[in-house]
């Protein structure tokens, strides 16, 4: 399968939804390392230290 097969099928797939903090921590961390702190449900958050690429990924910047 080509890289774009991949990607259309990816695209292509249902939605899916977690029903505990564990599934959805596990997702998150399958899915790391994340250019952005997203708050998700269950308290979980897109920021995973030890899996980061940089230290200053969870702050923001102004942009100046």
């Amino acid at each position: 399968m080509s890289a774009d097969d991949q990607n259309e099928a990816t695209a292509n797939a249902p939605a899916r939804s977690f029903s505990t903090a564990a599934e959805l921590e596990a997702e998150v961390r399958r899915l790391a390392p994340f250019h952005h702190d997203i708050a998700l449900p269950f308290g979980v958050r897109t920021h995973v230290p030890d899996l980061a690429r940089r230290t200053d990924e969870s702050t923001r910047h102004s942009g100046r």
